[in-house]
C-alpha cells in the first residue's frame, strides 16, 4: 500500500491512513528523542545567574542574537556601545563546548534589558524565539533586526515578515545601526 520511506504514499491511499502509518512510523524514535532530552536536561547542573530573579538587572544591557545565516553585524554592537549599552553576544552556535555556552547565553539572555535577534536569515536563529519569547514575558525590551523583509501570506490571514509569535512579541523591527541607536536613546 506504501512506498518506501520518503517517497510519499502510494495512489489511493486515504489520507488517514498515511498520517496514522506517518504517526506509527515515528512514535518510538519521537518518545526516544524526547525522553533523551528529559534525561539531559535533568542530568544537566543548574546555571549559575547570581540573581534569585529573572527581571532584567540593568537599564543599559543588551544581549545579541546574532543570525548563524549572515555575518556578525558588528555595526550593531558598536552602535548600543556607543549609546552606553554593555553588550553580551550569543555563543552557544560557535563554541566547541555549546552545552556551556547555551548556559552562559540563557544567562546573559535572562540578565539584559534589551534582547536584539538578527532575524535576516532564511530561518530564525535555533533558540531565538525561545529568547524572545522569554524576554518579552519579564518585560525586557525586544527588537527584531531584519535586514530585508519577506512577507509571507497564510491563505485568509495577515501578510507578516516572521514567525507570528516573534512578530508579535517584538517592540520593534530594525534595519540597520542607525535604527537600533535611535532606538535605545530614551
Amino acid at each position: 500500500m506504501f512506498r518506501i520511506r520518503g517517497q510519499g504514499p502510494a495512489e489511493g491511499a486515504p489520507p488517514a491512513a498515511r498520517f496514522a502509518a506517518f504517526h506509527e512510523r515515528n512514535r518510538l524514535q519521537t518518545h526516544a528523542a524526547l525522553d533523551a532530552a528529559l534525561q539531559a536536561l535533568h542530568a544537566a547542573p543548574a546555571a549559575d545567574t547570581g540573581q534569585s530573579d529573572r527581571r532584567p538587572s540593568g537599564e543599559r544591557t543588551l544581549f545579541i542574537e546574532p543570525s548563524p545565516y549572515l555575518p556578525f553585524p558588528h555595526a550593531l554592537v558598536e552602535a548600543a556601545q556607543a549609546c552606553g549599552y554593555q553588550v553580551h553576544t550569543a555563543e552557544r552556535l560557535t563554541a566547541a563546548d555549546p552545552v556551556t555556552a547555551a548556559q552562559r547565553d540563557l544567562g546573559n539572555a535572562s540578565r539584559a534589558s534589551v534582547l536584539l535577534a538578527d532575524v535576516s536569515g532564511p530561518e530564525t536563529p535555533p533558540g531565538a524565539a525561545l529568547l524572545i519569547g522569554a524576554a518579552a514575558a519579564r518585560g525586557a525590551r525586544v527588537g527584531a533586526y531584519q535586514t530585508h523583509t519577506a512577507f509571507t501570506h497564510a491563505d485568509g490571514r495577515e501578510p507578516n515578515w516572521r514567525n507570528l509569535m516573534i512578530q508579535y512579541a517584538c517592540d520593534t523591527r530594525l534595519d540597520n545601526a542607525q535604527a537600533l541607536a535611535s532606538w535605545l536613546r530614551p
